[in-house]
């Protein structure tokens, strides 16, 4: 049997207000070629026959970023049983490595998206109500192309699963090598998700695979909430505490995941807030957003990013002990610090604040003095 290897990044990501982290996967194991994992033996035998197995040869890579994959979108939905596919564009399979699409290729047909999630303004935001299809996929063997119409080997009685247009289908062209050799240095990877196709990275290996270098799909998935334009912050006072939100001020965007993107979220009730749809990640909320070191302040001070720590011990001011394990207080002499935050000309406040708040403001380029933590000039 012949063995298939798939590394994808559409699994999962997550960002909150300043950046994202992307998460991938790389999965390996030994499926039949043109049924679907769950069919073996006599199924697999007969699939097998009509396939070119190791019809492109063995592949070294010696290169860094090498795309081997081919990815086209789906135009049409099918059904179980379905024993035809077509594409937006049959061109966007071809490949300078293995020319046109024809009959004995192999695909990878993959929904990534098209889960339903609870998309109340509750705790409730983001669970999974219903699959839909998210994340089904199998391999299928091509019989013939005709036009932007691909046709399937019926050894295996056509798709095991049925595939959506609305859940972002894609179809990926699977390339057959007899062996293939990533030497160090040398890496496949695949082209990022854009929201239609990528993404992933597939290869059905008919002997050895051997990787001295990377297979790699790493920031390639599924799409971290954008930072394009978001720059505005709830004002200081404003407790946001809310799930989802179509206000960019309340929070921070959420990262996309099998229930969707951004215009899938506001159709929910808004891309922002902290509420993590499915499997991508929830946005940060502005809830009470603090000032820099300098909060709590009031006295003329330089600023040796120790922040100020309050002498009071009431109301959340109750760790006054604690200070005395701080290495800042111990260097102080045992003594409470109460350090101002630096002037930042490029630092902006939601609104003027008074001389009296606790909050440092932004201080003109060619003002001179001293900086108060109250915002005022010594």
């Amino acid at each position: 049997m012949k063995k298939s290897f798939v590394a994808s990044g559409s699994f999962s990501s997550r960002r909150g207000p300043a950046g994202f982290v992307a998460f991938a996967a790389l999965v390996a194991g030994v499926v039949a070629a043109g049924c679907s994992t769950a069919d073996r033996g006599a199924e697999a035998t007969r699939a097998a026959s009509s396939m070119l197995i190791g019809d492109d040869g063995a592949i070294t890579i010696n290169a860094p970023n090498v795309q081997l994959n081919s990815y086209a979108v789906l135009a049409a939905n099918v059904a179980a049983g379905a024993t035809s596919i077509t594409v937006t564009n049959i061109t966007d399979l071809a490949s300078v490595a293995f020319g046109q699409l024809a009959a004995g290729d192999l695909v990878l047909v993959v929904q990534m998206q098209g889960a339903a999630i609870n998309g109340t303004d509750t705790a409730a935001f983001g669970a999974v109500t219903a699959l839909n299809g998210a994340g089904s996929y199998e391999l299928v063997n091509v019989a013939s192309v005709t036009g932007n119409t691909i046709n399937l080997d019926t050894s295996c009685g056509g798709l095991k699963n049925a595939y959506a247009t609305a859940g972002h289908t894609q179809v990926v062209r699977v390339p057959q090598p007899t062996a293939l050799t990533i030497n160090a240095g040398g890496s496949l990877v695949a082209p990022a998700w854009n929201g239609q196709r990528g993404g992933i990275v597939a290869m059905q290996v008919q002997g050895t695979t051997t990787v001295n270098g990377a297979i790699d799909a790493s920031a390639a998935g599924f799409r971290g909430g954008s930072t394009a334009g978001d720059n505005q912050s709830a004002n200081q006072n404003t407790s946001i505490d809310g799930f989802r939100t179509t206000v960019a001020a309340n929070g921070a965007e959420k990262g996309e995941g099998v229930a969707g993107y951004q215009a899938d979220y506001d159709a929910l009730g808004g891309r922002y807030g902290r509420g993590a749809p499915a499997n991508g990640g929830g946005g940060g909320n502005s809830h009470n957003g603090g000032g820099g070191g300098g909060a709590n302040g009031g006295l003329i001070a330089s600023w040796t990013g120790q922040g100020v720590m309050s002498p009071a011990n009431t109301g959340c001011d109750t760790g006054v002990n604690a200070w005395k394990l701080d290495p800042g207080y111990i260097a102080n002499g045992n003594a409470l610090m109460n350090s101002c935050p630096p002037r930042l000309a490029a630092w902006h406040p939601v609104q003027p604040l008074s001389a009296a708040s606790a909050w440092p403001r932004e201080i003109d380029a060619g003002s001179v003095g001293t900086v108060r933590c109250d915002g005022a000039m010594a």
